[in-house]
């Protein structure tokens, strides 16, 4: 350390300042109280760390608000979280709309009728998860038979950008019901089906858009073949989940 009244040097073990004589004790006590005055950072690593989450999270919205066509060309793997954090909302977001409705159906039968929120909003949340990881790594197949080689991260990401429309129109008509906006709810969330299934197209042609080689499958036929796939799980999958629905809602019969 050093003195603070001369700037000699001071040794560790020694008992007063070599240039002027000042005890080493009232430089340690010093520098103890300089220390203690330094500005402490506000926030631990985990908060800096969402903090830097949202506000890319913020740009990569804006971004695909402006141009979702060029956001999602201009998406790459380091866009993966901002991608995943959209289709989880609006995989949640979507049956929590039907939930709402539900309950403010179910609200005219003087409360004897009871929703379960697990088998309309947890269990359909968890199909729709799989629904959009199923329909991202088909599309990463199509995009192999396009001789585009494209990662599954990319796909995601990419999807992300394409849907952060439907995501906000969700969020829109989430609310609306809630005010009892209910007709103007609806009409939005209508919309916002319309808007996710273009952009579940549109995904197919923006992996396209980026082939490298020339050959492979036309991205007609590709979007052909995702269709059909996809069809083809949404009725499997969505005839479980009805049925697994009816079953928890015996006052239907």
């Amino acid at each position: 350390m050093y003195c603070q009244q001369c700037g000699t040097t001071i040794e560790a073990d020694a008992n007063f300042c070599g240039g002027c004589g000042l005890p080493a004790s009232s430089v340690e006590g010093e520098a103890v109280v300089r220390r203690a005055a330094l500005p402490v950072p506000v926030g631990g690593p985990y908060t800096n760390r969402a903090a830097r989450t949202g506000s890319s999270f913020v740009t990569f919205a804006r971004d695909a608000l402006k141009g979702p066509w060029q956001a999602s060309r201009a998406t790459g793997e380091n866009q993966l979280l901002e991608g995943v954090l959209t289709l989880v909302a609006i995989a949640l977001l979507m049956p929590l709309y039907s939930y709402f409705v539900a309950r403010e159906a179910a609200g005219g039968f003087g409360g004897f009728v009871k929703v379960p929120f697990g088998a309309t909003v947890l269990e359909p949340f968890l199909y729709m998860l799989l629904f959009l990881a199923v329909y991202a790594g088909i599309n990463v197949g199509v995009a192999k038979l396009m001789h585009n080689d494209v990662s599954f991260k990319n796909v995601l990401a990419r999807y992300g950008a394409l849907a952060i429309i439907p995501g906000c129109g969700l969020v829109l008509a989430n609310f609306l019901q809630l005010i009892s906006l209910n007709f103007v709810g609806a009409l939005v969330y209508l919309v916002t089906l319309v808007a996710f299934l273009l952009a579940s197209v549109t995904l197919v042609f923006s992996i396209d858009a980026d082939r490298e080689t020339e050959g492979g499958l036309d991205s007609f036929y590709g979007l052909l073949i995702t269709s059909v796939v996809m069809m083809l799980f949404f009725f499997l999958v969505g005839m479980s989940l009805v049925d697994r629905m009816v079953n928890q809602m015996p006052f239907l019969w």
